[in-house]
């Protein structure tokens, strides 16, 4: 099973709230199935809570609308039951991790 076809399939387009459409009817309408998702990536299990990962994102030349959308998003996530949504941060330079099991001779650490 492709995960990102499906995720797509399952979340489709996102829409913004327009003067026409009031930003509930946007959260609405744009509601992922996540709890969908994990049921058919998960079919032998019982899904309690769905935790979702994420970072606020900044506007960028290429990309003024990118918070806008985000919240629109978001607030649709916490429209789904068992669905809780926590905050991190983007790493924007180059960090060097330890490998878990470095090769004898070889690199200990890796870049990411």
């Amino acid at each position: 099973m492709d995960l990102i076809a499906d995720l797509d399939q399952l979340t489709g387009p996102l829409e913004l709230a327009s003067p026409d459409r009031s930003v509930s009817e946007a959260v609405q309408e744009n509601r992922p199935a996540l709890g969908a998702l994990c049921a058919r990536l998960l079919p032998k299990d019982r899904i309690n809570r769905i935790r979702y990962f994420t970072a606020t994102v900044s506007a960028r030349p290429d990309n003024p609308d990118a918070p806008q959308r985000q919240q629109v998003y978001l607030r649709a996530l916490e429209t789904i039951p068992g669905l809780s949504i926590h905050y991190g941060h983007y790493l924007t330079h180059v960090t060097r991790m330890p490998l878990a099991n470095p090769r004898r001779g070889g690199a200990r650490t890796v870049e990411s």
